[in-house]
This record gives C-alpha cells, sequence and structure tokens, in this order.
C-alpha cells in the first residue's frame, strides 16, 4: 500500500479504535470523515423508503424517494396515507461535531471528575458510564438538522445526539441517532465543556494542533487532537 494510502486508512480509523497517531491531520478532510457518516446516517435512519420520515414529523406518511441536493442535503417525497401526489421535505444537516471517546471505566471515571474540576454540577448517569465502560458507544456527535416542505420558506430545526455503537455480527461500528434523553445531553455537556479546556489549557492538544491561536484551528482538528490525546493515556484498557 502506497504511503499516502496508507496513512489515509488509519487516520479514518482513527476515530474508530482511538490507536492511531502521527498521520498529517490534513487527510481527515478527505471523504469519509466521521462527520460525513454521521450526516449519511440521518438520511439513512430519518428518509429511508417506506418509512415514516423524520420520525413521523409528517404524520404517517411514508418516504418514497431521496433525492440529494447539496453537500449534506436532500429533497424527501413522501407519499400521503390516503395517497395522491408526494409531498416534498428538504432535509440539510448543517451542523455536526464528532466527539472521540474511549473504551474502558477508567476514562468515564476521568471524564466525570474533570468536568466537576471544570464546574458542572451534573454526574454523568450510570447507564453512560457503563456503555462507555464496555465500547457500546465509540464515539459522541453533536447534530442539527434543518427540515421543512420544500416549497415553503419556513424551516424547523432538530438538535440530536448520535453514538457511535458495535455493528451487529462484529461489523464496523455505525452511527446511530438517539431519542431525545437526558443522559444523552449530559454526555454531550460533558464534553464539550472537558474538550473545550484542553483546546485551551493542554499542552499536548496544543503541540498536536500545531502553531497558531487555538481559535483559529478547525474544529474536527481540535477534536482530533483532544482524540489522539486520549488514546494515549487511555488507549491501553481493555
Amino acid at each position: 500500500m502506497a504511503p499516502n494510502s496508507a496513512c489515509r486508512h488509519l487516520v479514518a480509523l482513527s476515530f474508530l479504535t482511538m490507536t492511531v497517531a502521527g498521520c498529517d491531520l490534513v487527510e481527515r478532510y478527505m471523504a469519509g470523515t466521521p462527520e460525513d457518516q454521521v450526516a449519511e446516517a440521518v438520511v439513512e435512519q430519518w428518509a429511508a423508503p417506506g418509512a415514516p420520515f423524520l420520525e413521523g414529523v409528517s404524520g404517517r406518511d411514508t418516504v418514497a424517494s431521496v433525492s440529494p441536493t447539496g453537500a449534506r442535503a436532500w429533497e424527501v417525497a413522501v407519499i400521503p396515507p390516503s395517497g395522491g401526489a408526494p409531498v416534498v421535505w428538504s432535509l440539510e444537516v448543517v451542523r455536526v461535531e464528532v466527539y472521540p471517546t474511549v473504551t474502558g471505566p477508567a476514562f468515564g471515571r476521568y471524564l466525570g471528575d474533570r468536568a466537576r474540576e471544570l464546574g458542572m454540577r451534573t454526574f454523568l448517569p450510570p447507564e453512560v458510564l457503563s456503555a462507555m465502560a464496555g465500547g457500546d458507544i465509540r464515539g459522541v456527535s453533536d447534530l442539527e438538522v434543518r427540515y421543512g416542505l420544500a416549497d415553503r420558506s419556513g424551516r424547523n430545526t432538530e438538535h440530536r445526539v448520535a453514538y457511535l455503537v458495535p455493528g451487529a455480527g462484529g461489523a464496523s461500528p455505525t452511527w446511530r441517532i438517539q431519542p431525545v434523553s437526558r443522559s444523552a445531553n449530559v454526555l454531550l455537556e460533558t464534553l464539550e465543556l472537558v474538550t473545550g479546556d484542553m483546546v485551551y489549557r493542554d499542552d499536548r492538544v496544543l503541540s498536536c494542533m500545531g502553531s497558531g491561536s487555538p481559535a483559529g484551528i478547525a474544529r474536527t482538528v481540535q477534536l482530533a487532537c483532544v482524540g489522539k490525546v486520549w488514546a494515549e493515556e487511555f488507549g491501553g484498557e481493555s
């Protein structure tokens, strides 16, 4: 395998396995980044043909077809229960951020302890700690989606959390959009707080990001560097 190809392969896996470091972070901007994968999960789970559109936002209408209209944007045609002409909706992923996690109980304890040191009063729920310790949560995404009828100007916004979870039967991990829940929101808030502090205060993260102000570094690079540090510190857990 050519060096550049090998590097791209390792970087693509870094957020899934938290074991890879050393490739140029610019390689993350190749197609198939974790952010792209989350966006694809949105259309696969919320606009699947034959299923209700966006968890029933249009009632009992079912999806007939999906057509891309731009980067992370689609038009979704749904069929009313009574039949007739399809109604077309727009669906767009307007923001997505991917936070790494590390498997094992020590990482969850560290994350909760560090958040409380930074002033967070809410504890990580036991079910979240158990899922991270057992490898059932391997990444967390903060997701914002905009949708509305395609022939109208008004749009609604849906804010959700997605988890990277193990694939069935040993398949590759996949992103699953989570129902609205306190547990998912607390985990996301904890990750936002701890990674935000590390981006500006952790020397290892600052070194990974290179010269210049952290505020000028792309968010994907900031989080990749935090993930690299966590992989080095906690990656030996089983």
